[in-house]
């Protein structure tokens, strides 16, 4: 075992490991434009997303002021162009691999916890990194709370076998901010993915990134 300040990092998925927001917005677009909504751009996108599908689509309408009869639709074709789509122009952040091998060179456990469904969050999972990557990738599952809830994220603190004080949280929104605070975990906030720092240390993150390799810092010695 080493002698890291943190043993494990839970990750976020979309605007922290990975870059998915192009798909994302392509895949939201198509749908759009099947209902006759008009299209969001991805500036609009990257503050709809972040607490699951059913957010996201109710999202989507309330900015538009459209029909909320077309909940049902929207949410029907998005998953459906975006299930076409989300591996095309989406990958990973700079740095991030480098990261991910040093933490698992150096015995850090890692996992992934996304408000994406669990379905999509393994699939995206395993075409850019590979199955058993990590030590452990959950998404939303029927039954249980998204984000900010700690709920779904229980496998994981299991699967670790850690003190919290051991564990870090790693994320790019105020739900994920808000997410390490219910499980009672140091977290940081990253500022590449698809919000601003006001937002991260509004909502208690203890450390602001904005290169992936200080992630290694933060780990090895607790601080910058």
């Amino acid at each position: 075992m080493n002698n890291f300040k943190y043993k494990g990092v839970i990750f976020d998925l979309d605007g922290t490991l990975l870059d998915t927001i192009e798909d994302i917005t392509d895949g939201l677009n198509k749908a759009a434009i099947s209902c006759n909504i008009k299209p969001y751009s991805i500036e609009e996108a990257k503050y709809l997303v972040g607490s699951g599908v059913d957010v996201l689509i109710n999202n989507c309408l309330n900015v538009r002021n459209a029909d909320r009869g077309l909940f049902d639709k929207l949410k029907e074709n998005y998953m459906k162009f975006y299930g076409a789509c989300k591996a095309i122009k989406t990958k990973p952040y700079d740095g991030i691999c480098e990261v991910l091998d040093f933490f698992r060179k150096n015995d850090v456990k890692i996992a992934v916890f996304s408000n994406k469904p669990d379905c999509d969050t393994q699939g995206v999972i395993n075409n850019y990194f590979g199955e058993r990557y990590f030590d452990m990738v959950v998404g939303k599952r029927d039954g249980v709370d998204i984000k900010p809830s700690k709920q779904g994220a229980e496998p994981i603190l299991k699967h670790f076998n850690l003190e919290l004080k051991d564990i870090l949280y790693v994320g790019d929104t105020k739900v994920d901010m808000k997410t390490a605070t219910n499980i009672g975990v140091d977290s940081v906030g990253v500022l590449w993915g698809f919000r601003k720092m006001d937002e991260l240390v509004e909502n208690g993150a203890k450390f602001i990134i904005a290169n992936p390799l200080d992630l290694i810092k933060i780990v090895k010695n607790g601080e910058l």
